[in-house]
């Protein structure tokens, strides 16, 4: 078997595919945000307004999420969407793991990942039970907050019955959930750092084709998280399937992918 790394995109039947490995007791290294520092308030860049002003995360100043932030100022950059905004995504995590392992491992491994249409991961990203109880329209307009580690919850003291608001505790792993693919796999010079990528929609067969790589036998992917939901495309409104092209528009153009 080849030494083989799983870089893995969340709602991209990541889980599928580690835990298979996992019970097969196949040695895959899996790799996630949590495992390379993603989901550590330090490491987030934040965004970038249109004239490339930075926007400031709510954090204190060890780098904790900050509580009790006034509802008025912080919801001002948790506006749903802005045409002409520019995200900047926190360091690729391909990057994140080639650095950290060293390049003469990173270069001696072979790399894989998954990907899927972001119309249809958006609708599994708001199924996930991390994610905030809103509807579809209030989720896919918070998106652009979310990408960003900006996602509120209202408090109120059972005592004094005066409320307030916090950052949500799940903040960075709802973040994580919710970003692009492509910029996961990328260089600085946005050269692709994986030998091979299954697209969701042609699973099966694209996993066959994987293990025939790493020299594995051919195995059965389990459906693991399944959730209760129609089609993808009974969600989405012209403004909603707008507003996702827009936040997921390097995967889209990258991996051609059509609503």
């Amino acid at each position: 078997m080849k030494d083989t790394i799983f870089i893995k995109n969340p709602r991209a039947a990541s889980g599928a595919i580690a835990t298979l490995f996992e019970e097969k007791r196949i040695p895959v290294q899996s790799i996630d945000g949590r495992k390379c520092g993603f989901w550590l308030w330090e490491n987030i860049t934040g965004a970038e307004d249109a004239a490339g002003n930075s926007i400031r995360l709510y954090t204190a100043d060890d780098g904790s999420p900050v509580q009790n932030a006034d509802p008025e100022e912080f919801l001002e950059l948790c506006i749903p969407f802005e045409e002409g905004f520019k995200y900047v995504q926190p360091t690729s995590l391909a990057e994140r793991i080639k650095k950290s392992m060293g390049y003469d491992s990173w270069y001696s491994h072979f790399k894989f990942t998954t990907t899927r249409n972001p119309w249809d991961r958006v609708v599994s990203m708001w199924k996930h039970p991390i994610m905030p109880e809103v509807n579809f329209e209030t989720f896919v307009k918070s998106l652009y907050g979310f990408q960003r580690g900006i996602c509120m919850i209202e408090v109120i003291d059972p005592v004094t019955d005066s409320g307030g608001y916090i950052i949500h505790p799940d903040a960075l792993a709802i973040m994580w959930h919710t970003q692009q693919i492509l910029p996961n796999i990328i260089d600085e010079n946005r050269n692709i750092l994986v030998n091979f990528i299954i697209r969701f929609e042609e699973l099966q067969d694209g996993f066959d084709e994987l293990c025939d790589i790493i020299e594995v036998p051919r195995m059965r992917l389990p459906h693991i998280m399944k959730s209760d939901r129609k089609d993808y495309h009974d969600y989405y409104t012209p403004e909603l399937k707008r507003i996702v092209a827009h936040l997921f528009c390097d995967d889209i153009e990258y991996f051609g992918y059509e609503f």
